[in-house]
């Protein structure tokens, strides 16, 4: 993957890091800015055919030649975890294309995007179950029991697993009609984070597992 296009920020203690490779609806996070300097994080969705300052941390590797898809949070939930049902209404998965590369450092690169393409959780029409490497922590044995919460929201859920702050993975549920599925991913771990646009749904037992609470 050498070559002046790609960007490889390395991890802090190692050369390793996440290779993204484009796929329908998995997505890197970043840092979303407008265009202008010292610009703070981005306040609103981003838009389809504008121009944004995309910002990435390590570890990754991106190929700035291919298109990718980025997830957007809102600034709170960018600087500190999602906490809120508006957090989770934010979310959303846009597809882009690197129209510069305006800064790379060993902890950092700067990227000015174009918006091709802007999805919100939960609009997926089809069921859409992609591979999820670490979604076993959500299904398999005690793990959720021990390691897991559920912050239950009118619409939505939010499902965390975070084993000893090592890997993990988050889930955000939306509820409709008394029944539920999840809509987005986010798996994670020392060297990989990665959003993943699904459209899952669950079972009664699933919902009663998780603690997934319908209004009356």
């Amino acid at each position: 993957m050498d070559s002046a296009a790609v960007i490889h920020l390395k991890c802090s203690s190692c050369d390793q890091a996440y290779a993204y490779q484009y796929a329908e609806y998995r997505a890197i996070e970043g840092e979303w800015r407008e265009q202008q300097e010292h610009a703070t994080l981005l306040e609103t969705e981003p838009e389809v055919g504008k121009q944004y300052l995309f910002l990435l941390r390590p570890p990754l590797i991106l190929d700035t030649d291919q298109p990718f898809w980025a997830v957007y949070l809102n600034p709170g939930s960018s600087l500190n975890g999602i906490e809120t049902e508006v957090d989770l209404e934010a979310v959303r998965f846009c597809k882009c294309r690197t129209d510069h590369i305006r800064r790379v450092g060993p902890d950092s690169a700067q990227l000015g995007i174009e918006v091709l393409a802007v999805k919100r959780a939960g609009t997926l029409a089809t069921d859409h179950r992609p591979d999820i490497q670490m979604k076993s922590l959500l299904d398999e044995g005690d793990t959720f029991s021990r390691y897991g919460t559920t912050e239950n929201f009118p619409v939505y859920a939010y499902l965390d697993v975070s084993i000893q702050s090592d890997l993990g993975i988050s889930a955000i549920v939306k509820k409709e009609r008394r029944t539920s599925r999840i809509v987005a991913v986010n798996q994670w771990d020392f060297h990989f984070n990665e959003w993943i646009h699904c459209s899952i749904p669950l079972s009664p037992a699933e919902e009663k597992r998780f603690g997934i609470r319908h209004g009356s």
